[in-house]
């Protein structure tokens, strides 16, 4: 399975696709938290039936052949607003202001072929 994860770096959030999935060590990564606090609070997002474990959750083989749980966009952001430290703060800046950014319009491109126009 193809997956991207998200990083900060430098008060700078990249997402490297559109096809999140992220281990817990990645997560505690992002978030510069513990381990601990990541476990802790997967589990109470799918205990509070916030989000279905069986909708963003899945195990995959990693490079190494060990298995590992995989969580997707949904889990990231439902830990973000969980966590109180400052990369889950840039992450949740970086998320309003993603949503909230106005749509770009990108102008139609005109090419002349021959003695006629396609759009």
């Amino acid at each position: 399975m193809k997956r991207e994860i998200i990083t900060i770096s430098e008060n700078t959030v990249i997402v490297t696709g559109g096809n999140i999935w992220m281990t817990e060590a990645e997560i505690v990564e992002l978030f510069g938290t513990t381990a601990g606090a990541v476990h802790t609070g997967i589990k109470a997002i799918f205990k509070e039936n916030t989000l279905n474990d069986y909708e963003v959750c899945k195990c995959i083989r990693l490079d190494s052949g060990n298995s590992a749980d995989v969580y997707n966009m949904e889990v990231v952001v439902a830990l973000a607003s969980r966590l109180n430290t400052y990369p889950a703060s840039v992450f949740r800046k970086w998320l309003v202001n993603t949503a909230t950014a106005p749509r770009r319009t990108t102008p139609p491109i005109v090419i002349r072929y021959k003695d006629g126009l396609l759009n």
